[in-house]
């Protein structure tokens, strides 16, 4: 996208892009930036779940939940997922959780 600001006229000549388009092309390319966030959120390594939990964060809280209603959803689902894990790894080693 080309921004042109003519000096001797002094005026603003809007980009060629039209507005719908680019708004298009954001919403895409945001919905793909939160798809590769999301499932990074369940790797192994710690602190690359921490990395991407502080970017998901700072996301949402512009995005959600306008713009992305299915993030509450999600992390609830993740949550469940890993504790339903855990509790699973616990029973097979012999450990109890009420301790």
């Amino acid at each position: 996208m080309e921004v042109i600001f003519v000096h001797a006229e002094e005026r603003y000549s809007a980009p060629s892009v039209a507005r719908s388009s680019l708004f298009k092309t954001l919403s895409i390319e945001k919905a793909v930036i939160r798809g590769l966030l999301l499932s990074t959120l369940d790797d192994p390594n710690r602190k690359l779940c921490t990395a991407t939990s502080m970017a998901v964060a700072a996301i949402a809280v512009y995005e959600w939940p306008e713009s992305w209603p299915d993030l509450l959803l999600f992390l609830l689902k993740l949550i469940g997922d890993q504790t339903s894990m855990n509790e699973g790894v616990e029973k097979e080693r012999g450990c109890n959780s009420t301790r």
